[in-house]
């Protein structure tokens, strides 16, 4: 039954619209890899899964490791909510080190936490995840403990 909008009247159609189907050229590959990553890494957080190594590893082998969620201990040089800054060694840090992404608020405001306790430069254990090879995510932020090591080796 057409309804009356002023002189014209109009028809709904009672079906449901179509989703709209994006070709691969339509520029929309970037995000869904993202999608596709950011999942993935959620699920190895939620399982605990996390590979213990070296936050340069992680840096410089990025694009091989996109979806994979690692474990460092770092020196933690800054921490905003739009991104927590850290080290993998003295030498990064002269060098201004590594802006990771905080997953969620939540993670931001932990490491704005973390940061008061310990400090510039104090040492942290990050959990965080290669995006891809613009962005590792932060999953996860706490003081390092007495021993202050990266994949067994002292930082």
């Amino acid at each position: 039954m057409p309804e009356s909008t002023g002189d014209l009247p109009v028809e709904r159609d009672p079906r449901p619209p179509k989703p709209v189907r994006r070709p691969p050229s339509a520029g929309g590959d970037g995000i869904d890899e993202y999608l596709r990553a950011i999942g993935k890494l959620d699920r190895q957080y939620g399982d605990g899964r996390s590979q213990e190594i070296g936050l340069a590893e992680a840096w410089t082998g990025r694009t091989s490791g996109v979806g994979t969620l690692y474990r460092s201990t770092v020196y933690l040089l800054q921490a905003h909510v739009r991104g927590v800054r850290v080290a993998g060694s003295r030498q990064d840090v002269k060098g201004g080190g590594i802006l990771l992404m905080p997953r969620s608020h939540g993670v931001a405001a932990k490491a704005e936490k973390v940061f008061k306790n310990v400090g510039e430069c104090g040492k942290v254990v990050v959990t965080y995840g290669v995006v891809n090879e613009d962005n590792l995510t932060l999953f996860d932020i706490e003081p390092a403990g007495e021993a202050g090591e990266a994949n067994g080796q002292p930082i």
